[in-house]
């Protein structure tokens, strides 16, 4: 009788041995599971604030433009009205995507995860923020390897074709193809026009781009306008951006 009760109470320890293992198992692979969730939710809040930023920044080059633009090409009064309309669209636009990075940084806040499983989401963080600075400084030493453009900036003179061709290999060269790309997908411009686009891509103003073929401000300003609507048309494009903020994201 003893015997039995022995084997009967190893056979319950066993048992129970057996359970709790399968239980610390189980508890185990639930805690590398959440651990795994929490990383893939990190690494996507990561990845919307890195966008957030990235948008801000380019937003931030756009309001300096268009500041510039504004304040040297005030003659040009059917121009002024979109861009101080589309630089009011892009403060609101960064006010959204400041509250909107905030509220992701705190929701990163409550999923950090412990140090040994943390390095691999900062390091991914600071990798998507290296990306982005390595791009702007690569725009900016592209674009430093043409100092015409920095010299036509500070003082415009009028371009003969071979000028603008250089322009337009620059713009084509630092933009990847841009004109190439401009022509094919809206036949509807003249060369003039794609010329036009290039110069805004070059980040000229109106005053400098007026100088260049040596026409008035007024000229280019009812120019854009009318490469806009063969654009816009063209293209389907239903929004309210500038042309200078429609070329700059092209």
């Amino acid at each position: 009788m003893e015997k039995v009760y022995t084997s009967r109470l190893l056979l319950l320890l066993t048992i129970i041995v057996l359970v709790l293992l399968v239980l610390l198992v189980y508890f185990y692979q639930r805690r590398k599971i959440a651990i795994h969730e929490k990383g893939e939710e990190l690494n996507r809040l990561g990845l919307r604030l890195h966008e957030h930023e990235s948008l801000m920044d380019r937003n931030n080059a756009y309001i300096a433009e268009l500041e510039a633009q504004i304040a040297e090409g005030r003659e040009a009064s059917d121009q002024l009205g979109e861009q101080e309309e589309t630089l009011a669209s892009l403060r609101k636009e960064n006010d959204s995507l400041r509250r909107d990075a905030d509220r992701l940084r705190k929701e990163m806040e409550k999923l950090r995860l412990p140090s040994e499983e943390a390095g691999g989401t900062e390091r991914i963080a600071a990798e998507l923020r290296q990306t982005r600075q390595e791009n702007e400084e690569l725009r900016i030493r592209m674009l430093e390897r043409y100092p015409e453009l920095s010299s036509l900036h500070a003082h415009p003179v009028y371009l003969q074709t071979e000028g603008m061709s250089r322009l337009r290999q620059i713009c084509d060269t630092v933009y990847g193809g841009f004109c190439r790309r401009l022509s094919q997908s809206v036949p509807l411009l003249s060369e003039y026009e794609v010329e036009l686009c290039c110069l805004i891509k070059l980040r000229f103003t109106v005053g400098e781009i007026a100088a260049l073929p040596g026409i008035s401000p007024s000229s280019v300003s009812t120019s854009k306008h009318r490469v806009k609507k063969k654009i816009y048309s063209c293209l389907g494009i239903t929004d309210k951006k500038s042309l200078d903020l429609w070329v700059w994201e092209a």
